[in-house]
């Protein structure tokens, strides 16, 4: 009988993540049972309108908003892949805004967008590293620079529930963005060779030069050595 913020959740297994924390809330007049804990049959997520205007929503949570079941913790991520989605349901719902449309299409958007955003990132560190070396990265720096204005547009797409364009657009920059990664990795490559090729040639150049003065000094000098004279024997 409720507004449908959790039961598509309940659909996908929300229900079988289990908790590890616990506290028994006492509830106040009017307010809402939205979820309780298995066995205890106590409450666990519960909402009220504070007030006498009745604007707002307040929540409880039972769990004090446990990191281990809402992912919060670092150890705890991947375990519960729609408790963001849950929290957003709550919110929009708080604003008196449209649940999300699609609950399965959502995450895979999410997954692309930063995906995409951590491929940017490397692509952007073996940018720098090429620039040390010297490369010219004007070109490819442009063109990523164009390709992220683009794929910004994916977060409004996002927020406003239109997963289709969203995934669309950032599919397709991700596709852009390998192959600006293929060129960038090439253009390091080729500062590498460069620079490596200069550092072989001066090591090189200083080893024959050191062989060089060490020949003259000590071999030839001593191939060359001048003749020594001695005194004539007496009586002669």
């Amino acid at each position: 009988e409720r507004v449908e913020v959790f039961l598509p959740f309940a659909k996908l297994g929300m229900e079988r993540v289990a908790g590890t924390a616990y506290a028994e809330m006492r509830l106040r007049e009017g307010a809402l049972v939205w979820a309780d804990m298995v066995p205890l049959n106590l409450p666990w997520i519960v909402s009220c309108r504070p007030g006498a205007s009745k604007a707002g929503i307040v929540w409880g949570f039972a769990d004090e908003f446990n990191m281990d079941w809402w992912g919060l913790a670092p150890g705890a991520r991947g375990r519960n892949p729609y408790a963001i989605d849950m929290m957003t349901n709550m919110i929009l719902y708080s604003l008196d805004r449209p649940l999300i449309s699609d609950i399965l299409a959502r995450p895979d958007a999410r997954h692309r967008i930063s995906s995409y955003r951590s491929q940017k990132l490397l692509v952007l560190s073996i940018l720098d590293w090429a620039d040390m070396f010297g490369a010219n990265i004007l070109t490819l720096s442009a063109k990523l620079n164009e390709l992220d204005g683009e794929a910004r547009r994916t977060v409004d797409l996002y927020l406003n529930q239109d997963y289709s364009s969203c995934t669309e657009i950032i599919q397709r920059a991700s596709q852009k963005l390998s192959e600006i990664s293929g060129q960038a990795i090439r253009l390091k490559d080729q500062a590498l060779f460069w620079a490596y090729l200069s550092e072989w040639l001066a090591i090189t150049s200083a080893t024959l030069l050191a062989g060089l003065l060490l020949w003259g000094l000590i071999v030839r000098r001593r191939l060359y050595r001048s003749v020594e004279t001695t005194n004539a024997l007496r009586g002669h």
